[in-house]
């Protein structure tokens, strides 16, 4: 009998017994994702889609043929679901992979889910080649199903992910990390190799930088080093990195070791960090030969920032207009209390709440260990903390779990915690910076216009985190000066959306409560988890207040986003060593960049263009761009440390930030806060060191003055040094021996003379910048000037302050910073820095009126 005379049930069993052969099954292909859903009702277990669900689908459509697209749905609305929708319909259309990733195994997890309750067939691809599922694996490869994994797969050195049809990033501002991390490299300091590429960088680092660096000071901002023609840094730099064993270093070496002059590099006392400004994602195939690119989030915010983040030239929209679900009750308890009475009240809402879990979220592990620790050390209940990777593959040890917290440092997305898994939320720090580069930006180059809307972006994710549907409900605590200022800013609130607006300024309201009664606040916390009816009356307050506010919200465009494509142009151009192509982009950027706001980003972009043209080959044009980035009045002191600057002395400056004027702002920014009761304990403190009889307490109180006045203080115990040095940028130092003690009748003699004159060789040797051209000014604070005649002969340029006038100088300053604390609130450095300086002048808290201040009067050389 032939084959062809075999019924059909003969053939599926084979012949002579063996096993049939798969047939080969050709899938429908629907016309749309939408059409896709209705095949799918035999199927899947959702019985509707959401009128949100509906809308962008339907969009979708007309945008299946783009090759970026940022789609936006709030959170609750099911965003999953469709991304899975769109990527089994154009798996079907194609023949092709797609590739769905997601920030942790646990969140790839509900993906998978998701898809087994919409009748997609989905490849879990999860893990590493020693654990992955070898099956699963061929099953994405082959286009039999949709593959979902997680970044990590993706954006690393020997990915699993394949060239695909689709490649859909979900929660896309909390996978930036995982992008930047391919192409970064980031010793941390206690791994033996920081130490060896410190020295290597010795030679590069200006003498500011290493007498900062020197102070082993945590979380400062890291410092830029200058490596163009340092062949004697970057030659052992590379030797180091080339022989490490630490994976997470050595992997991404590899990745831009050829490209190491493409790259900046980074230096703290935390770190050091050598990464390109831009990823190169076009250099990684599987990224960038996907035809599609699918950008998820809940808030997207502004799309330039996904465009310098993931390296695309264009990005097309894809929103839905419902809004965000939930209610946050938004305390801001620092605008109103010191901050020890906030982390006491955080405390108590801690050991009472039910049930007693939190979420916290920082820019920082640092400062997110910081702010916890002094919580913990306030409760009845000390907090268990849990870190992102006890959470990476299942929420349990969190939800299931009493008298925990989930610090999460950097991660203001893809969390869900909804219902009773989380009701109450502390925030601490601005979100504004949460990388090396974003804060050498914000701190260096006064890049705060660019970092502006993804310090909304980020806020506004971050409070979603436990506010998952309609009827859920959490409190939060925005913890911190930085935060507190933030919420504070008129312009930044603006730029809400309205329902976040006004959760914002009705907590603003309530939070005045801590001032008069921390234990009505703690009880008005506890209210809102507890109490149905309570908290219905604060719902009702919060959508009156939505109602009534007629503001429009002030979009939080970046204004940055007309020279984001040229940006990239200078990323890639550098990768690929086309020197002259890069310089000519930033160049196109740094002209671009009008207006006293954006003086900082300006000069950041001018210092780049140099950097280009020296490479390049073109002296003449690298020094015009330094003159042109001393011109806008930031970071001075760097530009002018690199070599050959010498020749820009006469440069024309719009403003200037050396001397006190940039140090007080930051001071300001940093220790008091723009709001708040910082100022009013810097006070009390200073007040009291500066009263107090002991040498100690006088000499800190003196050190804290030079702070405030933006100078930086040295306090050292070495034998023979001032007993408080302060340094400000132009090399100019104040050198102060203390003898306030000192009857007011009697007299300074030879010893104390000497004593105090000596100080200058002592700052010339260990502070100075240039020892031949400082300025360094010996002061003795006494309250007399009178000398014993054998000291006379010694005075020289001796100053001498007494301390009834060194505590009067104190009040007037802080009275001075109350002004202008109120004045410039909410405000940008770069952009009223003029009027700012002229205020400092006004109120003699400039450089120069400082240190005639110090110096007006010598120690006496008759009686």
């Amino acid at each position: 009998m032939t084959d062809r005379e075999l019924g059909e049930d003969e053939m599926a069993k084979g012949s002579a017994g063996r096993p049939a052969f798969r047939p080969i099954r050709k899938e429908t292909v629907p016309e749309s994702p939408e059409d896709l859903w209705n095949e799918l009702r035999p199927v899947r277990k959702h019985e509707f889609l959401r009128g949100p669900q509906q809308e962008v689908l339907k969009e979708y459509s007309k945008l299946a043929d783009r090759s970026d697209v940022a789609l936006e749905l709030p959170t609750g609305t099911g965003k999953t679901a469709v991304a899975l929708l769109i990527a089994e319909w154009r798996r079907r259309r194609s023949q092709k992979p797609v590739t769905y990733l997601a920030l942790t195994n646990q969140l790839a997890g509900q993906a998978i889910e998701e898809a087994s309750i919409l009748g997609i067939p989905s490849a879990d691809v999860r893990g590493d080649r020693f654990n992955r599922d070898q099956t699963a694996e061929g099953q994405y490869k082959t286009a039999k199903a949709v593959g979902i994994t997680t970044y990590s797969n993706l954006f690393n050195f020997n990915p699993v992910v394949v060239e695909s049809d689709l490649l859909v990033l979900d929660d896309v501002h909390g996978g930036q990390e995982f992008v930047a991390n391919k192409w970064t490299v980031r010793v941390p300091e206690h791994m033996e190799e920081y130490q060896e590429m410190l020295a290597a960088l010795a030679p590069a680092l200006g003498v500011r930088q290493r007498r900062s660096l020197e102070q082993r000071t945590s979380g400062q901002s890291p410092h830029l080093v200058h490596l163009v023609d340092m062949p004697q840094c970057l030659t052992p730099l590379a030797a180091i990195l080339d022989t490490t064993s630490e994976k997470s270093v050595r992997f991404p070496w590899l990745t831009i070791k050829d490209h190491i002059d493409s790259c900046v590099v980074l230096v703290s006392n935390d770190s050091i960090v050598v990464r390109p400004i831009v990823p190169p994602t076009y250099d990684h195939p599987q990224y960038a030969n996907s035809t599609q690119r699918l950008f998820l989030s809940a808030t997207l915010g502004n799309l330039a920032d996904l465009q310098r983040a993931y390296g695309v030239e264009t990005i097309d929209r894809l929103s839905s207009s419902h809004q965000p679900t939930g209610r946050r009750f938004v305390f801001t308890p620092s605008t109103y209390a010191a901050e020890e009475d906030v982390e006491d009240c955080v405390a108590q809402v801690w050991d009472r709440v039910d049930p007693q879990r939190a979420l916290a979220i920082t820019p920082s592990s640092a400062m997110a260990d910081s702010v916890l620790s002094r919580i913990s050390d306030k409760a009845k209940t000390p907090l268990s903390i849990l870190r992102a990777s006890d959470v990476a593959d299942s929420l349990e040890p969190f939800t299931g779990s009493e008298g925990v917290v989930l610090s999460v440092p950097g991660r203001y997305d893809g969390i869900d915690l909804p219902h009773e898994d989380c009701r109450l939320m502390v925030l601490g720090g601005s979100p504004s910076a949460i990388g090396e580069l974003e804060r050498h930006l914000r701190d260096k180059w006064r890049a705060g216009p660019l970092l502006r809307s993804r310090e909304v972006t980020r806020f506004v994710q971050g409070l979603g985190r436990c506010t998952r549907a309609d009827t859920d409900y959490a409190v939060v605590m925005l913890v911190g000066r930085a935060i507190s200022d933030m919420v504070s800013r008129g312009a930044f609130v603006d730029s809400l959306p309205p329902h976040i607006r006004a959760e914002v300024r009705w907590g603003l309201e309530q939070s005045q409560e801590i001032a008069t009664s921390p234990t009505a606040f703690v009880e008005m916390a506890l209210g809102l988890v507890d109490d149905g009816a309570y908290r219905a009356e604060a719902d009702a307050a919060i959508v009156e207040t939505m109602r009534s506010d007629t503001t429009a919200r002030k979009s939080s465009t970046d204004r940055l986003a007309d020279v984001a494509n040229d940006e990239l142009r200078y990323a890639k151009h550098v990768w690929e060593g086309f020197h002259s192509g890069a310089y000519e982009a930033a160049r196109a950027v740094a002209n671009a960049l009008g207006g006293d706001e954006l003086s900082g980003y300006r000069a950041w972009w001018w210092y780049l263009a140099s950097v280009a043209a020296e490479r390049a080959g073109n002296p003449a044009n690298a020094l015009d761009c330094r003159r042109r980035a001393l011109a806008c009045g930031i970071q001075q002191a760097f530009i002018q440390s690199l070599p050959d600057i010498g020749q820009l002395a006469g440069a024309e400056q719009e403003t200037d930030d050396g001397g006190s004027s940039l140090g007080i702002w930051d001071f300001v920014e940093q220790e008091i806060g723009w709001a708040g009761e910082g100022l009013r304990k810097l006070g009390e403190t200073l007040t009291e060191e500066l009263d107090d009889s002991k040498a100690t307490q006088f000499h800190m109180g003196l050190e804290r003055l030079g702070q405030v006045l933006g100078a930086e203080c040295t306090r050292s115990k070495e034998a023979g040094a001032p007993d408080v040095v302060w340094s400000f940028e132009d090399d100019v130092h104040l050198a102060f021996e203390a003898k306030s003690g000192k009857e007011h009748g009697g007299k300074l003699s030879k010893k104390e003379v000497l004593q105090a004159n000596g100080h200058v060789n002592w700052v010339k040797q260990r502070l100075a910048v240039d020892t031949n051209n400082c300025v360094i000014h010996p002061i003795v604070v006494s309250p007399t000037s009178a000398t014993y005649e054998d000291a006379r002969v010694h005075v020289g340029e001796l100053s001498v302050v007494s301390p009834l006038a060194l505590r009067e100088f104190s009040r007037k300053t802080l009275k001075a910073i109350a002004e202008m604390r109120a004045t410039f609130s909410g405000k940008e450095y770069a952009e009223v820095v003029q009027e700012w300086s002229r205020l400092l002048v006004e109120h003699g808290l400039d450089e120069e009126s400082i240190v005639t201040m110090f110096t007006s009067e010598r120690v006496a050389t008759v009686d």
